[in-house]
């Protein structure tokens, strides 16, 4: 793969694209800034931001988009309003002209968000019978207390509170071009033609988002696991965070072989010891989590006996230093592959594009973790975990089953 090209348009929209003709499709990512979602409005919005423009229906775009040979979505996260779309390469100019058209006169008709009210809200209510999802708000109010990212997600209530004006107003004062990144991997032809074309596409999209309120994350505060019981449970839940680092930081080859070795994938020594050698659960993992304004390393493990998988690991955080050159190797092999696998795919490479975006991180990136992923040494990774992934340095919640 060659190294994606950033290119910058005047009205504060940048792009980043990516060659990968394999096959005559492109793959579309538009990164719009919307910190601190998902709140109602920003749930609501995802859901109904294709419901209708000035000229479609919501049968029109999704026929529109079909007929360019892929799809059309809308989604949200803590950071940011994601719309995502494929094309034939032959009908780019047809899904730009129709994402143009989205951003530019979404209508948010009444009918249609009253329906999709109602819908989400049920949803929400579900997502509260939801095990993992209460042990993950009960995680992230451990770690970031009042701060946006700490917040619940939206109940049903607030849903059903939202009205079609406050979803045109949001998308009137957030749904702007400065700031956004239009992400674009595929059979893109000459870069020099398709910056004209998306100029073209994009030109009565203006207008300043205002400024993004990135509130600092509180630093992560190491303290003994929180045990909640939670009458709805039939097993525990284990979830354990200890800091990492971004992505453009020195360490974070070092710290992603390292995961890889502690948990990171069915060969690693949580499957070994927790599955594999005391049966104590079937799917121990751990895994970096980096969003925008925050960077850790997320232990999860669903298990019938909380407390002796709770002793395990950190038993195998307190072995990790004593990797082996072999382990790191393995490791190694992994995540080049992984990367090479991931990135060989258009819509692999896109969701990759679309991390650069999130993370803030410049286009040679890539080409820069595979080649620091290649090259660091065992010394380097067992610094990098001494430094990062003392078990003294972990915050948790254990919730058990109520008896």
């Amino acid at each position: 793969m060659n190294t994606p090209s950033h290119v910058p348009f005047d009205t504060g929209l940048e792009m980043l694209v990516a060659d990968a003709p394999s096959v005559p499709l492109v793959e579309l990512r538009l990164w719009i800034p919307l910190p601190w979602a998902p709140t109602p409005e920003a749930v609501l919005l995802a859901e109904t931001l294709l419901a209708g423009t000035e000229r479609r229906d919501e049968l029109g775009i999704a026929a529109a988009a079909g007929d360019t040979g892929g799809g059309l979505v809308a989604s949200v996260d803590a950071d940011r309003l994601l719309i995502s779309g494929s094309a034939h390469a032959e009908e780019l100019d047809a899904l730009l002209a129709l994402v143009a058209e989205v951003v530019t006169s979404a209508t948010y008709p009444d009918d249609v968000v009253a329906r999709r009210r109602t819908r989400t809200a049920h949803n929400a209510a579900a997502v509260r019978n939801v095990p993992a999802m209460r042990a993950f708000e009960a995680l992230n109010h451990r770690l970031y207390g009042d701060h946006p990212y700490g917040l619940p997600g939206p109940g049903p209530a607030e849903i059903a509170a939202v009205t079609p004006d406050e979803l045109r107003a949001l998308h009137a004062g957030r749904v702007r071009p400065r700031g956004a990144t239009l992400v674009l991997s595929g059979d893109v032809g000459p870069h020099a033609e398709l910056t004209g074309r998306v100029e073209r596409a994009f030109a009565g999209w203006t207008g300043d988002g205002g400024p993004l309120d990135l509130h600092p994350v509180p630093a992560l505060k190491p303290g003994p696991v929180e045990r909640i019981p939670d009458p709805l449970l039939a097993q525990a839940m284990l979830r354990l965070v200890l800091p990492s680092v971004p992505r453009g930081h020195p360490d974070h080859a070092a710290l992603v072989l390292a995961n890889l070795v502690f948990g990171g994938y069915f060969s690693s020594r949580l499957v070994a010891n927790l599955r594999e050698d005391k049966g104590l659960c079937y799917s121990p993992r751990s895994e970096q989590v980096l969003v925008r304004a925050a960077d850790l390393l997320l232990v999860s493990v669903d298990t019938d006996r909380g407390e002796d998988v709770l002793a395990e690991v950190t038993a195998e955080l307190t072995r990790l230093p004593d990797l082996t050159r072999d382990e790191l190797e393995r490791a190694r092999r992994f995540a080049l592959g992984s990367l090479r696998l991931r990135t060989s795919t258009q819509s692999g490479l896109a969701a990759v594009l679309v991390d650069l975006v999130t993370q803030r991180l410049h286009p040679g990136w890539l080409d820069e973790h595979a080649r620091r992923l290649a090259e660091v040494s065992l010394d380097e990774v067992v610094a990098a975990v001494i430094r990062h992934l003392a078990p003294e340095n972990s915050l948790g919640v254990l919730l058990t089953p109520a008896r």
